[in-house]
């Protein structure tokens, strides 16, 4: 009687999905670091400026009124005053002083025992499976200390997550999918980001029509109700311009800066030049070694493609049923000229 041999068991078939984002980790874990990504796109737009430097552009420049002209970033001068300020513009790095700081409070607070401590008491309160959504949650109210959530409130899902049991990236995607993804959401509090946006908007806005003024709240009711919709899909997954250029179209300076919102936060989780995202590859790798850029594009793809079709899809809604996006708000601009 010949010994029979059993079977060996046979994979599952993986989707078209995973295998897509199979190839995404393995093209994107071949890409060099982001500090290198970020040199090489500078040497390349020194390059660019340079041939670009000797050419006649008849377009005009909206802020002086003459034709534009390209500096030549390879010139001594330019080379001079970039050496000269390197130190200057490093320090002046608004999220420098908020990282340095929060690491230092973050060491000290794990090495005593307080974040175990604050966890448990969290994870006591905190029902098993409303964990995902408070933790969302959390990141989109990160924002109110500006950058902080980057560096306190992903690597803190990973330790919650693992604590209870989960996969810590599971923990670090839905923590950056809130802090990132849902980085123009708001939970009814303003945040750092509404004042800098409508500085920006203004200014922009002002090339077409200098009477016009934003107010920071101005988007402030449809980034309440979005940040519903970030926790919702989440829990579920587990610009100078385009304004003067829309404003020309009848498109209200408010709603650009609305789509902006939208199309940033949705873009910004898979993204290799997002300045914290080497900072996100290293929370991984203390769980998963062999985390690269790859796989957290992999990992945070379903979550950004989710998010801008979703959250497009609200802002439509929005300007269909004509709620208003926020104080002093409209959707259409009108020239002086025709009011």
């Amino acid at each position: 009687m010949e010994d029979q041999k059993p079977a060996s068991a046979t994979p599952p078939a993986r989707g078209w999905l995973a295998r897509s984002l199979d190839v995404v980790e393995r093209v994107g874990n071949r890409l060099p670091d982001p500090a290198v990504l970020f040199l090489i796109l500078m040497v390349l737009a020194w390059v660019i400026s340079s041939v670009l430097s000797g050419m006649t552009f008849t377009e005009i420049d909206p802020r002086s009124g003459k034709p534009l002209e390209i500096r030549n970033l390879l010139a001594g001068e330019s080379l001079t005053a970039f050496m000269a300020t390197m130190v200057a513009t490093f320090t002046a790095f608004p999220p420098l002083g908020v990282v340095l700081v929060a690491m230092l409070g973050l060491g000290v607070a794990e090495h005593t025992g307080f974040i175990n401590a604050m966890l448990r008491a969290a994870m006591a309160v905190t029902p098993r499976q409303l964990l995902t959504p408070a933790l969302i949650a959390v990141g989109i109210l990160s924002h109110v200390a500006v950058d902080a959530g980057y560096v306190l409130v992903i690597p803190l899902g990973a330790v919650i997550f693992y604590a209870a049991g989960r996969h810590p990236l599971a923990g670090i995607a839905a923590a950056f999918a809130g802090v990132s993804g849902g980085f123009s959401a708001t939970l009814g509090v303003p945040s750092s980001l509404d004042p800098l946006l409508a500085g920006l908007t203004q200014t922009a806005a002002q090339l077409v029509d200098p009477s016009v003024v934003v107010n920071p709240l101005n988007n402030f009711y449809f980034t309440t109700a979005s940040s519903v919709l970030i926790v919702l899909v989440g829990w579920a997954l587990i610009g100078s311009i385009m304004v003067p250029m829309l404003m020309q179209l009848g498109v209200s300076p408010d709603l650009t800066q609305a789509a902006y919102r939208v199309g940033d936060s949705s873009t910004n989780i898979i993204t290799p030049l997002l300045p914290y995202f080497p900072l996100i590859v290293v929370f991984c790798r203390r769980y998963v070694q062999r985390t690269g850029i790859g796989t957290l594009v992999a990992l945070m793809l379903p979550y950004s493609i989710t998010f801008i079709v979703s959250w497009t899809s609200f802002l439509l809604l929005f300007w269909a049923m004509e709620l208003p996006l926020g104080v002093g708000a409209t959707y259409e601009y009108t020239p002086p000229s025709q009011r």
